[in-house]
């Protein structure tokens, strides 16, 4: 099972799923931020593979630093996933919807807008077997599987999307996005349900 925890800065275009950056390094010089962020590093990252622990204690400890930041002025929220869907996240926070990654968290097509406004003239020489798949009516119809978080609302259409973007990328041998081995992530709001 994947799982994960974020800190990501609020989109203006709405979406809320895994591929997001965060202002952490802006806020580094404030002394009881740069305090948090070193605990949570040496409490709940591995020093070797630096991924972080995935622990209800480090989920909490994250929801901290939110506020803490959000009390400085950034605009950001944690968020919860996990590649098994049935799952209610760390924190038993609301299902925001399914996204669909690169396994290495860097790329996803909802991300980038690739479902929601297509491709330009230039990636369908490239990859013109995307525009025949999904130009058109299939596009529209994944498109309107998107949820007001900009997510897919339904496990299926994020399968589906998923299968096709390993597909593409198997198929022009990584060059589609420079990656491979996608998959569905359930996306988990981190804030306290109660």
């Amino acid at each position: 099972m994947l799982k994960g925890l974020a800190i990501c800065d609020l989109q203006p275009d709405g979406y809320r799923g895994v591929c997001r950056s965060n202002q952490l390094a802006d806020y580094m010089t404030d002394a009881k931020i740069g305090g948090r962020v070193t605990d949570f590093l040496e409490n709940f990252v591995d020093d070797e593979s630096q991924e972080i622990r995935c622990t209800v204690a480090a989920a909490c400890a994250a929801r901290q630093m939110v506020d803490l930041l959000g009390s400085r002025g950034a605009d950001c929220e944690l968020i919860t996933f996990n590649d098994e869907h049935e799952s209610a996240g760390l924190l038993g926070g609301a299902l925001l919807g399914y996204d669909v990654c690169a396994q290495d968290l860097s790329v996803s097509p909802l991300a980038d807008g690739l479902i929601r406004v297509g491709v330009t003239e230039y990636e369908e020489a490239l990859f013109p077997e995307f525009f025949e798949e999904l130009n058109g009516q299939v596009l529209r119809e994944y498109a309107e599987d998107l949820n007001d978080n900009f997510l897919f609302a339904t496990e299926k259409t994020a399968q589906e999307v998923c299968a096709f973007m390993n597909y593409l990328s198997a198929t022009y041998d990584n060059d589609f996005y420079c990656l491979s081995d996608y998959a569905v992530f359930a996306v988990f709001d981190g804030r306290d349900p109660a």
